[in-house]
């Protein structure tokens, strides 16, 4: 079922071939059981030696063995395969308009070890994280804003992992498929920025009509009322000082390209996209 390239930098990870196989059948194996099922299909696995994280395409998914801070090292491999072969399946719904989906679930899914240290699940994160900050669903939205947004705060993650739960809990897996088969219909990746733009508008519009809401702001207040009554936490320590440093700024600049979302002032490593054409501004920063 999986195609190992580059075999030779597994010496950079700390884990034999025959593990790193396993961890990839039961993170198939874990995915499935709470989203799937999924087509039993080769998926292409390219071990990188450099570089941060990892990336994912249809069928193929790029890793690098990092370590995520509160993790071990065979925690961090794990947790990264966990994201990234989630976003290889969920391709098999087609293409989330918005990042706070895709995102959303493949956090939530490869959080096991985070609710599982700190005692507490994503909701209750979000639910500690409301005493001090205000959150809300239109700065989950814009595609660029968002990877910004979950470079400099650690807790917009989170947020995206819960809600995407919240959504499951509430309205069932067909209504997170259904925000990847919209998304689907225009390919964003060879439209023109404005084009797409409007797509996803139009799709965000008509997925909200799907759940039988009349707007984002309805679906934001129903989303926060469920936190701020359901979602009580368990005091800790580690808990409080995790929270804390979520809420952390980290410098990260404001301008990316919409399709790599690599910061304009990035000469290395660009996209098509950023060699041929302009970065675009944030969509939704004027409002």
């Amino acid at each position: 079922m999986y195609i190992l390239k580059n075999e030779d930098n597994l010496s950079s990870y700390p884990v034999s071939k025959d593990k790193l196989l396993s961890m990839l059948d039961e993170s198939f194996a874990h995915i499935s059981g709470k989203i799937g099922p999924f087509r039993n299909e080769d998926v292409i696995v390219t071990l990188k030696s450099s570089g941060g994280g990892g990336g994912a395409n249809p069928g193929s998914c790029s890793i690098f063995p990092l370590i995520i801070p509160d993790h071990t090292p065979i925690e961090s491999l794990y947790t990264l395969i966990l994201h990234e072969m989630t976003h290889v399946l969920t391709y098999q719904w087609g293409e989330s308009f918005i990042p706070l989906f895709s995102e959303g679930i493949a956090y939530l899914i490869c959080g096991i070890y985070i609710e599982e240290k700190y005692g507490n699940t994503f909701h209750a994160f979000v639910n500690a994280y409301l005493e001090t900050r205000e959150i809300t669903l239109l700065e989950l939205l814009d595609p660029q804003k968002f990877f910004i947004s979950k470079e400099s705060y650690s807790y917009i993650s989170k947020v995206s992992a819960s809600f995407t739960r919240y959504l499951i809990e509430k309205y069932g897996i067909e209504s997170l498929k259904s925000t990847f088969t919209l998304g689907k219909e225009t390919n964003n990746e060879k439209t023109r920025y404005q084009r797409a733009r409007k797509h996803r508008e139009n799709c965000l519009v008509r997925w909200l009509f799907e759940i039988d809401k009349r707007d984002l702001d309805e679906l934001e207040t129903e989303y926060l009322v469920f936190i701020k009554q359901h979602a009580t936490y368990e005091p800790n320590p580690s808990f409080y000082d995790r929270k804390e440093k979520d809420l952390i700024q980290r410098e990260y600049p404001r301008w990316h390209c919409y399709k790599c979302w690599r910061p304009n002032n990035e000469t290395t490593n660009r996209c098509d996209h950023c060699n041929t054409r302009k970065q675009e501004k944030n969509e939704f920063s004027k409002r």
